[in-house]
């Protein structure tokens, strides 16, 4: 329920302002990047990293 309303209070920000949304999923293990800009959602499918599921470390891509 706290992650939906997470992502909800970030789409909502977006429609405000510019907001950039940094996160890794522990099924996959990789860093994500989405973007609002504009009121509109940019980008989807930018990965940053590779991750430890933990976040403990990284690896640029």
């Amino acid at each position: 329920m706290r992650d939906k309303y997470c992502l909800y209070r970030i789409e909502q920000l977006g429609r405000q302002r510019d907001v950039c949304h940094i996160y890794n999923n522990m099924t996959d293990r990789q860093l994500h990047l989405d973007c609002y800009k504009k009121g509109l959602l940019q980008e989807t499918e930018t990965i940053l990293a590779e991750t430890d599921g933990h976040g403990r470390w990284f690896e640029r891509l």
